[in-house]
Order: structure tokens, then C-alpha cells, then sequence
């Protein structure tokens, strides 16, 4: 009995040895202010927002984190940036801003590792969405030129040269996409809109690279966000309905019909989602709410595919970006406190055993 015992006691030992546990860190000491859009380029993790200094250094707007440390990117950008991709080896950042390096640059701009180059004549209104589709860079916003050239809140750049895509939103006073994602071969625009091309979208619609189509019914009210987890289209935003059917600020689409995520985030209080992502098989998002599905989840929380869980202890105050750098998960957003610990604006989730 007693090496029954003995054995049983090692047993309990080891297994709480290997019990997963995971924890929020700072990145850094922060920055000072709201960090919009999260990305990695050249094994760098890049943060871009309304913030002018991170980790103790000016950086205007932009800025790398190496694992370690923080580091300028040039001489940055001289306002908001909003959104961040890869595209033929550059690292393309958009938002509202006029200048990028010290030279002129409308609202976009890229980096190439050395130096921030202009995209074109850039785009004049702001720009909130980036996205790579058929080999060609997408940006999607709030505005009407682009090159000095009619396009209504959607074109794209070959890495020469800007078109439109197809003709764009229908006009409106409020009229804007603020969501991209590729899913099933086909473009995916999402925002507050009613009509692209003179076709019924409601808030999304989709493009094959020649026309626009709707996506069902669509979406009660604006969509802010999209990304693709186990073969589906995750839409998040402000709305109630998806297809005609409940559904609590996310939604999901097969190709065919709309469904709900559980019960949604908010639980039946006044919510959004600003921002989603994929991380270790399972989809991750950030926001203004409380909870999700029936649990607490202070403005992150988790989807498994059946079920919703917190990320922790979350936040003090509503997460705008998520991303992923060196098996971590990087939230950013308006909040100085995680799990009552200083946080300033950016944390890293590690999502490994702890020792």
C-alpha cells in the first residue's frame, strides 16, 4: 500500500509538472498609445498605430520588435497607421498619413528593410484594409482616387501600377470596406456598404478578379473584421444578424449559408470585434466586450471550433490588433493593464508549458 501511495504521489508530480500554463508578458515597456495593426517581416514582429514612442524611443507611428527590443523603421511615418502586409518582398503600410521617411507618401507606403518608398501617387482617403489576392496587393477604405484615378473605396496594386476593381462601392456619405480576406479562390470585402458595382452586398461581398457577387443575404449592420479557420469565413463587427439568422457580433460562412459561432461575444450587452486571427488551431478575438459565450472574457477571448474560452485574464480596455511572431500571440490595442499587470498597449501571449 504504502509503494502504491508512493507511486500514486509521482504520478500527481509529474502530471503537474507538464500541466500547460500560460501567461501574458510585456513586450518591451510598451508604447505610448494605440497600436492598430500587428505584422512580421524579415523575422521581425512591426507595430503600427497612433503611438510615437516605444520602448523608450520616438519611432512616429511605427516600429520592430526584434524578441528583445524595440527599434525604429526608418525615420517613420508622420501619422496613423492603420493596417500592415507583405507584398513582393516589401512591407506595405497604409492608414491616414501624407508623408513616410521624411518624403511625400498619401496614406501608403513601403518599406523594403533600408528605406520607405511612395506606392505609386497613393490613395487619397484612408485606407484601413490590406490583402493579398491573385498576386496582386488589394487596399480597401474610405476614399475615391487612387493615381489621380476614380476608385471607389477598393484597387489594387501590381507592383507597378494601380487599377481598380471593378467599379467599387456604390456611392455613399458613409459608405467604406474595413475588412479583406481571401477564402475559397475568391476576395472578400467587408464594411458598411449596401450595393459594390450596383449589386446587393450588405455590409459583404465578394470578388472573383472580374465581378462582384453577394455572400447570402449578408450582414444586419458594418463588419470590421474576417479571417479563415477550419475551411470557414469568420466575419466580426457590430451586427446581430447574419443571413437572417441570430448571430451576436461574429458569424461564420461555409461557401453556402450563414451560422452562428455559439452565442456570439457580448452576451446580449452592446459589443464589437475589432480584430481575429488563427493561433495554435484556434481562432482568436479581440474587441470591446465582457464575454463569451456564457464565460467572462475581459476583451479577448478563444473559439475551438465547438466552444469559447478567455485568454486569460484578458485586458483593462478593448483590443484593436492581433498577430503572431515567434510561436507567440500578439495583442495590441487601447489597454495599459493585462491579467493587473502594466502592460502598455501591446502584449504577447506564450502559449507554451511554463517552467
Amino acid at each position: 500500500m504504502k509503494k502504491f501511495y508512493c507511486l500514486f504521489i509521482l504520478a500527481i508530480f509529474i502530471l503537474s509538472c507538464n500541466r500547460k500554463t500560460y501567461t501574458w508578458s510585456p513586450v518591451g515597456s510598451g508604447v505610448n498609445n494605440l497600436v492598430w495593426s500587428i505584422a512580421t517581416f524579415k523575422g521581425e514582429m512591426y507595430a503600427g498605430g497612433s503611438f510615437t514612442v516605444a520602448g523608450g524611443k520616438q519611432v512616429n507611428h511605427i516600429a520592430r520588435w526584434n524578441g528583445s527590443e524595440w527599434h525604429l523603421v526608418g525615420k517613420g511615418i508622420n501619422k496613423m497607421v492603420l493596417c500592415m502586409a507583405q507584398f513582393n518582398g516589401k512591407l506595405f503600410a497604409a492608414g491616414g498619413f501624407d508623408s513616410a521617411g521624411g518624403e511625400p507618401a498619401l496614406n501608403i507606403a513601403c518599406w523594403n528593410g533600408n528605406e520607405w518608398q511612395p506606392v505609386g501617387k497613393g490613395i487619397k482617403g484612408t485606407v484601413s484594409a490590406l490583402c493579398i489576392y491573385n498576386k496582386e496587393l488589394y487596399a480597401a477604405g474610405r476614399f475615391d482616387t487612387v493615381d489621380g484615378k476614380p476608385a471607389h473605396s477598393i484597387a489594387r496594386w501590381d507592383g507597378e501600377k494601380w487599377s481598380d476593381a471593378g467599379t467599387g462601392l456604390d456611392s455613399g456619405k458613409i459608405s467604406f470596406i474595413c475588412g479583406l480576406a481571401v477564402y475559397h479562390g475568391e476576395l472578400y470585402a467587408s464594411g458598411n456598404f449596401r450595393a459594390v458595382a450596383g449589386k446587393q452586398g450588405n455590409n459583404i461581398s465578394r470578388w472573383d478578379g472580374k465581378e462582384w457577387k453577394a455572400v447570402g443575404q449578408g450582414i444586419s449592420y458594418p463588419l470590421t473584421t474576417m479571417a479563415t479557420y477550419k475551411d470557414e469565413l469568420y466575419v466580426c463587427g457590430v451586427f446581430d444578424t447574419a443571413g437572417g439568422t441570430p448571430a451576436n457580433y461574429i458569424a461564420r460562412w461555409n461557401g453556402n449559408e450563414w451560422s452562428p459561432v455559439g452565442t456570439g461575444v457580448g452576451n446580449g450587452q452592446f459589443a464589437s470585434i475589432w480584430s481575429v486571427t488563427t493561433y495554435n488551431d484556434e481562432l482568436i478575438v479581440g474587441g470591446l466586450f465582457k464575454s463569451a459565450g456564457e464565460q467572462q472574457a475581459n476583451y479577448i477571448a478563444k473559439w475551438n471550433g465547438s466552444s469559447w474560452d478567455p485568454v486569460g485574464g484578458g485586458m483593462n480596455s478593448p483590443v484593436h490588433s492581433l498577430g503572431v511572431y515567434n510561436d507567440e500571440l500578439y495583442a495590441g490595442g487601447l489597454f495599459d493593464t493585462v491579467e493587473a499587470k502594466p502592460m502598455n498597449h501591446i502584449a504577447r501571449w506564450n502559449g507554451k508549458i511554463s517552467k
